[in-house]
């Protein structure tokens, strides 16, 4: 006999609040101890410090450039949380994807639950918590980690909508999570509606895509996603929206030509991300498509295939790319040990899961220690200063960008891009210090100005970074 419908959501909500604990105390405590070291998780920090410094939302700069490649909503959680204390931190920067860690466990257990019943979404949400994948990206600045955790709220609001009695209501929240998955990260969030609509063909035809419709839902797509466009056309030049990030960063960065080289060494990342249940998954593919027969299941293998074929399709290939692949690895895999009466499969489960946790939380501290003595670019960022005073500071590099040094040091590095740049830079006559990596060092040295005098050579992030001025030789 069902529980009636008052015991069940109180079941459901009790069962959501575990979930959402366990992974938070799991995700969120590390946020605050590592550095930045990365020019990608910087970008971000630094669109979020130009928010709150110039008070603008979508006029946002970097290196005096306007930044048009992603959608603001991610450093606008970054700046949302950074408010309060006035100023962009390691911790506030990171704390955005760790709470979309949580709410992706949350979304997976839910639509497993939906989908499979209960016992599937706790173990559903156990495994999407210790994945080493999902895991490692909570601790990353990286819009694609809430973009996974609208993706997962789809697939939930969809699965609703073709099943429950509310469908109206849940195919608006649908479209909804769509919009903020594209307000995230551009056309990837879409991911979620290439398999709605590949089970709606598969299942009713081509007539079934009617279901898809949805006047408010569309309406509410089209209205959140103004929000932002609109703003981002208003500020910028129409051929450089256009062409620089409609066609060159959104549509040709995915859709041209895949290249087949970079299949077997993303499918390696992808087996890698998903331990310790990469042991398990192949168990829970053979008995799902031994009972394939069943819709529920159907929907949980198209929704990891429909988006494995276009994440594997795509020209450009990013582990996060794989963070996609998870929830629906996640929702067969708890399926898979709550479809077994005599347990076995969900002791396996749940003590893995516990062993994972363990290791997970005791190991990420022990590795951003490491991290941070590798990439000490806060004290590169430090030596900086003491020879610049507060002046100007360039930057040549091979590779990269090194915006970390920028937001180490609080203010924009110039761009150097040739020997003759960094010449005119350091004649000028404030003599500002320049940063050179060691790449460009090698490369270069010989077409520097003779007098060019290396202040220091700390080795950070594996190489050594030359601090140069222009002056007379060291005795």
């Amino acid at each position: 006999m069902a529980a009636p419908p008052r015991a069940h959501a109180a079941t459901v909500l009790r069962d959501a609040v575990l979930v959402v604990a366990l992974a938070a105390v799991l995700v969120v405590p590390p946020v605050s101890q590592r550095l930045i070291v990365t020019s990608h998780e910087a970008r971000f920090a630094l669109i979020a410090r130009d928010m709150l410094n110039r008070h603008v939302w979508f006029d946002v700069k970097v290196r005096g450039v306007p930044y048009r490649n992603k959608p603001p909503l991610h450093p606008w959680s970054i700046a949302a949380g950074s408010w309060w204390r006035g100023r962009v931190t390691d911790g506030s920067a990171r704390l955005p994807s760790a709470l979309a860690t949580v709410a992706t466990v949350l979304g997976a257990f839910l639509l497993a639950q939906t989908l499979f019943g209960r016992r599937a979404g706790l173990w559903a949400a156990l495994v999407m918590a210790t994945s080493y994948g999902v895991f490692a990206h909570s601790q990353m600045i990286l819009p694609d980690v809430p973009m996974i955790a609208f993706a997962t709220f789809a697939g939930y609001a969809f699965w609703r909508a073709m099943t429950g009695p509310a469908g109206g209501t849940a195919l608006v929240a649908f479209y909804a999570m769509l919009a903020l998955g594209v307000f995230v990260k551009g056309p990837a969030g879409l991911l979620p509606l290439a398999v709605a609509i590949v089970w709606l063909w598969t299942e009713h035809g081509v007539s079934g895509l009617r279901k898809l419709w949805s006047l408010p839902g569309v309406a509410l797509f089209v209205a959140l996603s103004l929000v932002w466009l609109v703003p981002f056309v208003a500020f910028s030049e129409t051929d450089r929206v256009v062409r620089g990030v409609l066609w060159l960063d959104w549509i040709r960065y995915y859709f041209r030509a895949p290249r087949p080289g970079t299949f077997a060494a993303q499918f390696l990342e992808l087996l890698g991300g998903f331990l310790p249940w990469t042991l398990l998954a192949p168990f829970a593919f053979v008995h799902a498509f031994r009972t394939r027969s069943e819709p529920p299941v159907r929907f949980a293998i198209l929704w990891f295939a429909v988006q494995f074929v276009l994440i594997m399709a795509a020209t450009s290939q990013r582990v996060r790319y794989l963070l996609s692949l998870y929830p629906g690895l996640a929702l067969l895999v708890g399926w898979w040990a709550a479809d077994d009466r005599r347990s076995r499969r969900a002791a396996v489960v749940t003590w893995t899961a516990a062993a994972m946790a363990v290791a997970l939380f005791s190991g990420v501290w022990i590795y951003n220690g490491w991290i941070n003595a590798k990439g000490n670019f806060k004290a590169l960022a430090a030596t900086v200063e003491r020879h610049a005073r507060g002046g100007e500071v360039g930057v040549f590099v091979s590779k990269g960008e090194y915006l970390q040094i920028d937001y180490y040091l609080g203010r924009e590095l110039k761009t150097l891009d040739f020997p003759s740049d960094l010449a005119a830079y350091v004649a000028k006559p404030e003599r500002p210090v320049v940063v050179v990596n060691q790449e460009n060092w090698e490369r270069h040295e010989r077409q520097m100005p003779a007098d060019l005098r290396v202040l220091e050579a700390p080795f950070v992030g594996g190489e050594t970074m030359r601090l140069v001025r222009l002056g007379p030789p060291a005795p």
